[in-house]
């Protein structure tokens, strides 16, 4: 098992493991503000309708602008819509820690959602730009491996919430917007990594 594990990262260009690492990071955000924006604004008095609308309004968005992003990278390149792409949480993060005003989620999912569309466009083309016909499966495989993880780990955070409290002495609230900010700068770091993986 080990051998099969390591015979499949050195088969993985760094520059696409870097990638594929840093992707898996941003997932992790990404799955933890989702945890966040449907299992514990209702705690806060947001209606699970205006939930749903903020969700609807971030999928509908996302897949109303995932095609044409696309065709936009094929045209003019994956890089800078991929780097932008990558912004799509931040704003999400600092809005949902310091508003339950319905109409700003609401914008502020619009906006989300069109920026992981841009995401969504261009992240599987670029890892197969990065790679070669040998080790395109490989960086595939191992893309689908730590994007799975990132995911778990994103949406397993909420479990460590008591834990947190009684550490930090703060509430269950105050943890959820502390996390909400330190995830909303470190999702800044994203687009700049990017930036420096990827420049030519």
């Amino acid at each position: 098992m080990r051998s099969l594990a390591t015979e499949l990262i050195g088969s993985v260009p760094r520059r696409v493991m870097l990638l594929i690492i840093i992707l898996s990071i941003n997932g992790l955000f990404l799955n933890y503000l989702i945890i966040v924006l449907s299992a514990y604004l209702p705690e806060l008095g947001v209606s699970t309708e205006t939930v749903g609308l903020i969700l609807g309004a971030e999928g509908l968005s996302m897949a109303g602008f995932a095609i044409p992003l696309g065709v936009l990278s094929d045209r003019r390149g994956r890089k800078w819509i991929l780097i932008v792409g990558t912004i799509g949480a931040t704003p999400m993060f600092f809005v949902v820690a310091s508003t339950l005003n319905p109409a700003l989620l609401v914008i502020v999912g619009v906006l989300g959602g069109i920026l992981e569309g841009a995401f969504l466009a261009t992240v599987n083309a670029m890892i197969a730009d990065q790679t070669t016909p040998e080790n395109r499966d490989s960086a595939f495989t191992l893309s689908f491996i730590l994007g799975g993880m990132g995911t778990s780990l994103g949406t397993a955070i909420p479990f460590f919430i008591p834990s947190l409290q009684g550490i930090l002495g703060l509430d269950k609230h105050a943890v959820h917007v502390h996390l909400l900010i330190l995830f909303g700068l470190f999702s800044l770091l994203i687009p700049m990594a990017l930036y420096f993986l990827l420049r030519d």
